[in-house]
């Protein structure tokens, strides 16, 4: 197995990680100040209403299950969720590729989990310019900004590009092992 997999495949468990947690997490989004009153409660507090791809909650821990403010909310989830499918995809590729011995020189093999690492990439971004679009408004009207989720799976959008390029560069090794230049080619009088 070359530096280069071995590299891509350190490079998609942490992307993997990293988006998942984006994903998963509530906090995408967060509103500062808002009244908030439980069942119990006779008085209005204030608080924090965190809201995530698939559900929010206030600060206090009492979750709003399945809030969706837009539908743009949906289609970004959407999106997210066809990233990390394509991601999975392009791992579980990179792994068979690293593994199996007959897979090493494969080039449909390489171009496959290329394109899924890129599509990964693409359908996170687009996730998440959508909820980005989606609350914009909201952040300029109330006290309110990007939470630690978003950044998450910005981070692992951006990582899950670098797999792909990596595979970019291990495709040309695979291509010179299937292809090899004799040392004819080489020579001087040949150039």
């Amino acid at each position: 197995m070359s530096t280069i997999v071995r590299v891509a495949i350190g490079v998609f468990i942490v992307s993997a990680i990293i988006t998942i947690i984006g994903i998963s997490a509530p906090a995408w989004f967060v509103f500062n100040g808002v009244s908030y009153r439980s069942s119990k409660d006779v008085d209005f507090k204030e608080t924090s209403l965190f809201v995530g791809l698939w559900q929010g909650c206030y600060q206090s821990t009492n979750v709003l299950e399945g809030t969706s403010f837009y539908d743009a909310h949906q289609t970004a989830r959407a999106f997210c969720v066809i990233g990390v499918i394509a991601l999975f995809l392009a791992g579980i590729g990179l792994f068979v590729f690293a593994c199996l011995e007959t897979c090493s020189s494969n080039v449909k093999l390489v171009v496959a989990v290329l394109i899924f690492f890129v599509a990964a990439g693409l359908s996170l971004v687009i996730g998440i310019s959508i909820f980005a679009a989606e609350f914009n408004d909201e952040k300029k009207n109330y006290n309110a900004d990007y939470a630690y989720a978003f950044v998450f799976t910005i981070i692992g959008a951006i990582l899950a590009f670098i797999p792909g390029g990596l595979m970019l560069g291990e495709l040309c090794n695979v291509r010179n092992r299937q292809h090899p230049r004799s040392n004819a080619d080489n020579s001087p009088d040949s150039l």
